[in-house]
């Protein structure tokens, strides 16, 4: 018993058996390697892994503990109940239906946006995405996550989303007939103004209308010569001019200024449209 290798294996067992016991404890956090916790701590979101047995959390990041506002030295500690009573009250039924939903079997995972309030009272949007790690018999034991502020992302959604509000307002009140139209020429969307124009009393009413048929016999030779040029990234002239024919049949003469933009996310094209009848109507009494 004295034997110097017998004490040295008597020591590891007796550490292992240490382990195991924090381990059913849920004082677990020693088993983290130390180097899965320095690179964890050296990460700006915030990492978690949570046992599902003893409903405690094994580890959290650096960063976890200060958005809980938690110094490590004071003895408090991150648990379930202070992550659920922060989430914001509207978002916590979705946060525990994602999570109930990623524990069914078969599933690995999931993940859900929230909004959640921190100690000094500030709202933020958090992304939470985490794995199922199961055990020999394929039952929950683990949960590893991931979880980003993305409160500045929402921010920059907003604000866009109100610019574009703001910007399709502008649309709907302008005089000038507006389309925002794909690279191949189909109405997306139509303003008022482009419906008087041409007499329409819907956009999907001037969508059923052929385009052969809302064109002079000029300006549709015209129409395809751009299109054809456009299908082959032909440079085409971003200002033009067109001949209508309205539904009552009335021949009306635009001119067109069309320009690339960004219309929920993708790339399409804005058309806009002047009606300039009546200037050359004008222009030809003078002539006369």
């Amino acid at each position: 018993s004295s034997n110097p290798a017998n004490k040295k294996l008597a020591t590891k067992i007796k550490d292992l058996e240490l382990k195991l016991a924090a381990y059913e404890k849920g004082a677990a956090p020693q088993l983290i390697s130390e180097e899965f916790r320095r690179l964890a701590n050296r990460s700006r979101d915030m990492i978690y892994r949570y046992d599902l047995t003893t409903r405690r959390f094994l580890f959290v990041n650096k960063m976890a503990l200060e958005f809980y506002g938690i110094d490590v030295e004071g003895g408090r500690e991150v648990t379930a109940k202070s992550v659920l009573s922060s989430i914001y009250p509207e978002d916590l039924d979705k946060v525990k239906k994602a999570r109930n939903e990623s524990l069914a079997p078969g599933s690995t995972g999931g993940e859900v946006e929230y909004r959640q309030i921190r100690p000094d009272g500030s709202l933020h949007w958090m992304h939470d995405r985490w794995i199922i790690i199961t055990d020999e018999t394929g039952n929950p034991v683990t949960i590893e996550g991931i979880v980003r502020d993305i409160t500045e992302r929402k921010r920059a959604e907003e604000a866009l989303r109100l610019s574009e509000e703001n910007y399709r307002r502008s649309l709907d009140d302008s005089p000038l007939g507006v389309r925002i139209v794909t690279i191949e020429g189909e109405t997306i969307y139509a303003n008022r103004a482009i419906l008087d124009i041409y007499g329409y009393d819907s956009i999907d009413e001037l969508k059923a209308t052929p385009i052969m048929k809302r064109y002079t016999s000029e300006s549709f030779a015209e129409f395809q010569t751009r299109m054809g040029k456009r299908r082959q990234s032909v440079d085409v002239p971003s200002e033009y001019a067109i001949g209508i024919i309205r539904k009552d049949g009335e021949v009306r003469h635009l001119q067109v200024f069309r320009k690339e933009i960004l219309w929920d996310g993708e790339r399409q094209f804005q058309v806009i449209y002047q009606d300039t009848t009546e200037r050359k109507r004008a222009e030809k009494a003078l002539r006369e």
